[in-house]
């Protein structure tokens, strides 16, 4: 089964860009009506407390653990 996928892989590769170049445009295109750049700041930021604050850079740093901890057990498990 791994067998044929790679195959498969393999012969579809090379052509996929030819085949989606036309539609990738479209696609930028479509996703720009119902997205826009990130502000450079969070509204109502200049409101935070520093609490709050520390509060967010503690819980954006445990993720960011958890998900460094989540690939690496990935990346032991498939070697």
């Amino acid at each position: 089964m791994k067998q044929i996928t790679w195959a498969l892989i393999a012969v579809l590769l090379p052509i996929a860009p030819g085949v989606y170049s036309d539609d990738t445009e479209r696609l930028i295109k479509r996703a720009n009506r119902y997205f826009e750049p990130l502000p450079e700041t969070m509204p109502g930021a200049e409101n935070d407390t520093p609490e709050q604050i520390a509060l967010g850079k503690e819980l954006t740093d445990r993720q960011v653990k958890e998900i460094t901890s989540f690939l690496k057990a990935l990346s032991d498990k498939s070697s």
